[in-house]
């Protein structure tokens, strides 16, 4: 499975913009997005609802995501819930180290 391992992301909510870093994992249709929050690591699995559009449920705990991607592009942008927080995110993929 291809692996993004240094991507990074901005996430946008109600208390401003955040940045950090994920890795993703796509391949044909599936999706795996990971990320850590405050010590905690969060995992997000997904299928392609059609080319480039994806919907990821989060694995052991109540988020999910919808995120688009553009051909050949290495952005991934799209909305995200968890826990009752919302808010848009844009996805850099990247799989060297900054």
């Amino acid at each position: 499975m291809p692996a993004w391992n240094h991507s990074s992301v901005e996430w946008y909510d109600s208390t401003g913009v955040h940045n950090g870093t994920c890795e993703v994992k796509i391949e044909g249709s599936e999706i795996v997005l990971s990320y850590i929050w405050e010590g905690k690591r969060y995992l997000l699995r997904g299928q392609a609802v059609a080319d480039g559009h994806f919907k990821l449920i989060g694995v052991g705990f109540n988020g999910k995501s919808n995120l688009h991607q553009f051909p050949n592009d290495d952005i991934l942008e799209g909305w995200w819930i968890d826990d009752g927080y919302d808010g848009m995110c844009r996805i850099t993929l990247n799989d060297e180290p900054d």
